[in-house]
């Protein structure tokens, strides 16, 4: 298994392929007897998906993807959202690659976001209250773990 420079991929593909990594390690990591090239190959695996993680890590500390303004500005005040979060933040360890979410802002948070909108104040990660789709189970999320979100403006 040859390694892949993730240097020479989009955003988006590398952690597509941190998700194709993870589905084998999964499936191998389940095999009984493993020989010696599975071992190897699980190695290979868990070291590839380090590499994204720690690359990941560095591209959240580059560029802030997501804050509850834009999310407010973009989708609204009571969005449903499929949020993608970036592989070893916080976000994925909680929740998975994405996680789909009824955001909840408050009138008191609403207020506070308009006010700092119309002060155009300085882009910052910020706590996400929502409740997680089907279950309506509460949650919270930091939007420095978004990579992406997709959504309907209501």
């Amino acid at each position: 298994m040859q390694p892949i420079d993730i240097n020479s991929l989009e955003h988006s593909h590398v952690y597509t392929i941190y998700e194709v990594y993870k589905s084998m390690f999964v499936e191998l990591e389940k095999q009984e007897n493993k020989s010696e090239a599975d071992q190897k190959k699980l190695g290979i695996l868990g070291l590839q998906m380090k590499m994204i993680e720690k690359w990941a890590q560095s591209k959240m500390e580059e560029k802030l993807h997501w804050t509850k303004e834009e999310i407010l500005l973009n989708y609204g005040n009571t969005p449903t959202l499929i949020i993608t979060f970036h592989p070893g933040s916080d976000g994925y360890k909680n929740y998975g690659k994405e996680v789909v979410a009824n955001v909840d802002f408050t009138n008191e948070e609403l207020l506070e976001l308009f006010q700092k909108i119309q002060n155009k104040a300085e882009r910052t990660a910020g706590i996400v209250n929502f409740k997680k789709v089907p279950e309506m189970t509460d949650g919270q999320l930091s939007t420095y773990d978004i990579f992406e979100i997709a959504g309907k403006k209501i």
